[in-house]
């Protein structure tokens, strides 16, 4: 991912706005995905998704029961989603980095202490914000993950949300050498967004134009019969690769594959 220079580009804004903002860190919880089998599948193997909403909106609760039971309920509530974001149009850099700064509230998803996405906000007709994250099935960090808020004064929107974990599968040699990572180096278990160019949720991710109608099209996946979604390639690494690179490397060059792996199985 390429952070663009506060200097050179229209964020340095965004920045400054976040810096004079109150904090306010709370966890976020870990959720495993669904089995895959016939109906709607969120989240491909190997990822982490941060699906975030409002407060009191009640769309995380819609969510979490439509995630859990699947098929028509699911698929019902996915296209709602895309109908959303159908709804959005392109904008500039400038103008969506207006829009962060105008924001009733700001939030970063972190994971490990790392920042893996910035600015998320929810425009006024989007009720959720996904971001995807590459995870290559190790062991989480103790610190695991936390939504950041920058609330603007006076204002009492807060947002909410959880992790959709999707673990991928490992072969014998690569489970063994995750589970010998040290605690120290779990933070290479998850990487930052995989969906997008900038830091920024809002131009990156969906660009508040939302072409991420195939970019959730690639998050959920209708399943008929017995047919199984697979990553475009799965990522393997060989017991000769991982001898040589040792249990913390391994996990590293895993990660970095599983980014590869998502960004080919995407359909936009």
């Amino acid at each position: 991912m390429v952070e663009r220079s506060a200097q050179k580009d229209d964020f340095g804004a965004v920045i400054l706005e976040i810096q004079r903002r109150e904090r306010h860190a709370g966890k976020l919880k870990v959720v495993k995905a669904p089995a895959q089998g016939e109906g709607y599948v969120f989240g491909l193997p190997g990822s982490m998704t941060a699906v975030i909403c409002r407060s009191g909106s009640g769309a995380l609760r819609e969510f979490q029961a439509a995630l859990k039971e699947g098929g028509t309920k699911f698929g019902k509530l996915h296209d709602r989603i895309m109908e959303q974001y159908r709804g959005g149009r392109s904008v500039s850099d400038a103008k969506a980095a207006k829009a962060m700064v105008e924001a009733p509230v700001l939030a970063d998803v972190r994971y490990g202490g790392s920042t893996l996405n910035s600015a998320i906000f929810l425009p006024p007709h989007i009720d959720y914000a996904v971001s995807v994250f590459p995870y290559n099935g190790g062991r989480l960090a103790p610190e695991g993950f936390q939504l950041v808020q920058y609330p603007k004064d006076g204002s009492s929107e807060r947002l909410e949300g959880i992790i959709v974990a999707a673990s991928p599968e490992l072969t014998p040699a690569e489970a063994a050498a995750l589970r010998l990572v040290p605690v120290s180096q779990m933070g290479s278990s998850v990487g930052t967004a995989a969906d997008c160019e900038t830091t920024y949720w809002a131009v990156g991710a969906i660009g508040m134009g939302f072409a991420a109608v195939g970019f959730l099209g690639f998050l959920t996946v209708h399943i008929a019969g017995t047919e199984i979604m697979q990553l475009g390639r799965v990522p393997r690494l060989s017991e000769t690769e991982i001898k040589k690179l040792g249990p913390a490397a391994s996990a590293r060059k895993l990660l970095g594959l599983r980014r590869e792996a998502l960004l080919e199985s995407r359909v936009v």
